[in-house]
């Protein structure tokens, strides 16, 4: 288990650039440990300015022949993202309306409304019997509780969530005692 922790956080570093950086909190650290060696669903609810963007891109960066996609619920965040990654000068795809295949790119951004389409999931689909497919997060799961259209917005990712892959689920505001309807009504 050290020399995951220890891995993790050269890995951490080297994607921020900061070679002196340490976890910001035990539960960042067993978040990205968990997304890594579980190789089951994961709920990370860390605080906001937690550095919670740190788990898939470290994941990505320890098995860097699989594919990840992050789904976020609002454009807002997807540019975020980008932001995120940029400035990490980590590579990613943008899935967007008749893509085909995520060949050549590790990390896909991408939103719900366009993950639950059949081109995302054929796409995974292909990746999946190359054996090129690892886990997807979603992050601000939350947000879908204040979604306007609650009930869409639920079955949506309730039909990602019950593809046949990992799912690493994060929130920054996602009250503890919620927690439990969350992995239920998410199929985690």
């Amino acid at each position: 288990m050290l020399n995951i922790e220890n891995t993790a956080l050269k890995a951490m570093r080297s994607i921020l650039q900061m070679p002196n950086c340490n976890w910001v909190s035990d539960e960042q650290q067993k978040a990205v440990i968990c997304a890594i060696k579980e190789k089951t669903d994961v709920l990370v609810a860390l605080p906001t300015k937690s550095r919670k963007s740190i788990v898939p891109m470290i994941v990505t960066h320890w098995s860097p022949t699989k594919t990840f996609v992050i789904i976020v619920l609002l454009i807002s965040l997807l540019e975020d993202w980008k932001h995120y990654l940029k400035n990490a000068e980590m590579p990613y795809g943008v899935f967007r309306s008749g893509i085909s295949n995520f060949f050549g790119s590790l990390l896909i951004l991408t939103t719900v409304d366009l993950a639950v389409r059949r081109e995302f999931s054929e796409a995974i689909g292909r990746l999946h019997a190359l054996n090129g497919f690892e886990e997807i997060f979603i992050d601000e799961v939350h947000d879908m509780f204040v979604s306007r259209d609650f009930c869409t917005c639920m079955w949506l990712l309730w039909g990602i969530c019950t593809l046949p892959f990992p799912i690493v689920v994060m929130s920054g505001m996602f009250p503890v005692m919620m927690e439990r309807l969350l992995i239920a009504e998410l199929n985690l």
